[in-house]
């Protein structure tokens, strides 16, 4: 009964890769109870040290793509943000660029979580078969987040597009998970 409008998805497929055999399609369409549907999450819980998430990214026209890391509080705490929207990156000040379309683009964003965190983040962007760019000593949206638990991947279009998720790597220096309250 309360079912979304047909038309969204995530699928697996084998129409663009980055590397390998298949990638995720994100399909986004009109009319979704959202604006951030689709979406996809992970919950890696970086407490400290540096936690880096690595993923290639192949837009369609019109795509609006949001990608987020953020921790549990209530209100949650956003950290490194990117979108992109008609072909501009974006987020925080001091991130522009253009993003094709049509083709893979390789980003890789790093950030210290935990008291070592300074609410700070980096971002380097690879085009296929140009350059990278780097932006370094980006602003967190939320200088306060400390921890890193949540981590998402926002189709943001309003109408029928999408894009290609492929190779996510979500990574810290220092796994495991800190001691309950009252320590160990």
């Amino acid at each position: 009964p309360n079912r979304p409008p047909p038309g969204d998805a995530l699928t697996l497929t084998t129409a663009q890769k980055a590397a390998g055999r298949q990638s995720l399609h994100f399909v986004d369409a009109p009319g979704l109870p959202a604006p951030h549907y689709p979406m996809l999450t992970f919950h890696p819980h970086h407490h400290r040290g540096t936690s880096t998430v690595g993923f290639d990214l192949h837009l369609e026209p019109k795509a609006s793509f949001t990608h987020e890391w953020r921790n549990q509080a209530t209100p949650y705490q956003t950290g490194p943000v990117l979108q992109i929207k008609g072909g501009r990156l974006s987020g925080v000040p001091g991130l522009a660029m253009e993003i094709p379309t049509g083709q893979w683009v390789r980003f890789e964003l790093t950030a210290d979580v935990g008291e070592a965190g300074r609410g700070r983040w980096n971002l380097r962007v690879t085009p296929a078969g140009q350059p990278t760019r780097e932006f370094k000593d980006l602003p967190f949206r939320s200088t306060t987040m400390k921890t890193l638990d949540w981590v998402g991947f926002i189709s943001a279009a309003t109408e029928q597009t999408g894009f290609y998720l492929d190779n996510v790597v979500i990574t810290t220096t220092h796994p495991g998970r800190p001691a309950p309250a009252g320590g160990r």
